[in-house]
């Protein structure tokens, strides 16, 4: 737990951190510039939502695996460069290592998207404190039922949501530098994961399995939780144990 304490409070005060939630700020603004007459329409939390992804501006879901990578996917090429790991695995075995890896990483991730999601949530609710349902257009895919009923709930489960999110593929980004030697390629890969299937999976009748419906819940009305549940957790388990062979092996392309 020291590691991971330690970890987390370099990212904490890392460029690339502050960075990473500038950068969502910013997506966030982008989303909501185009959506002002809805949102001073109909309040609520319109705009929660027009920042996030209900706008025809909205670019937070397409960034979303870049902001949690950018902290921190490049840590174990930096421990190393530095001589870091021939220090740490003189005490500690290298599953151990990765295993604090991992989870530090994935909190990076976490929160990453976290932060400023509920810095919009909140900001939502002072300026709008009547919450109450608005219109937004007609809301489908994932978790859709809960936005029928309660918005505000469904606003926290989009937080939840892509904070695991944000866990995950910050990982995804850690795991492929086990693989690659620029940490360039290492930021950018969870983009490729993000991306990629959603050129392919159409073809194949799987446009509801495709990534992107894992952070965009609205971005394809033929998926559900339950599917979106799935396929994070399928991400997870695979991206730990294909970094953990990998690590155990200890052939590491650095």
């Amino acid at each position: 737990m020291k590691y991971i304490h330690y970890e987390l409070k370099l990212v904490l005060k890392s460029k690339l951190f502050v960075f990473s939630i500038v950068l969502s700020i910013v997506s966030i603004v982008i989303g909501i510039a185009g959506n002002i007459l809805l949102i001073e329409m109909e309040k609520g939390l319109t705009i929660f939502f027009s920042g996030f992804s209900l706008s025809t501006s909205s670019i937070l879901p397409l960034l979303a695996p870049l902001l949690a990578a950018l902290p921190m996917a490049d840590s174990f090429i930096n421990d190393f460069q530095n001589n870091m790991t021939t220090a740490i695995f003189v005490r500690e075995s290298k599953e151990d290592y990765f295993f604090k890896k991992f989870i530090s990483v994935g909190l990076s991730g976490f929160l990453s998207l976290f932060f400023p999601l509920t810095l919009l949530l909140i900001i939502n609710l002072l300026i709008f404190p009547d919450y109450s349902n608005a219109y937004v257009g007609v809301i489908g895919g994932a978790f859709s039922s809960i936005f029928s009923k309660n918005q505000l709930f469904y606003a926290v489960v989009i937080i939840v949501n892509s904070s695991i999110f944000g866990f995950i593929y910050a990982n995804i980004g850690l795991v492929s530098s086990f693989y690659f030697k620029n940490r360039y390629i290492c930021v950018f890969f969870p983009l490729i994961v993000y991306f990629l299937p959603s050129f392919i999976f159409p073809f194949m009748g799987c446009d509801k399995y495709e990534p992107v419906t894992t952070c965009d819940l609205t971005s394809n009305t033929a998926t559900n939780g339950y599917l979106v549940s799935l396929q994070l957790a399928f991400l997870l388990i695979s991206t730990f144990f294909v970094g953990y062979k990998k690590i155990a092996k200890g052939n590491l392309n650095i």
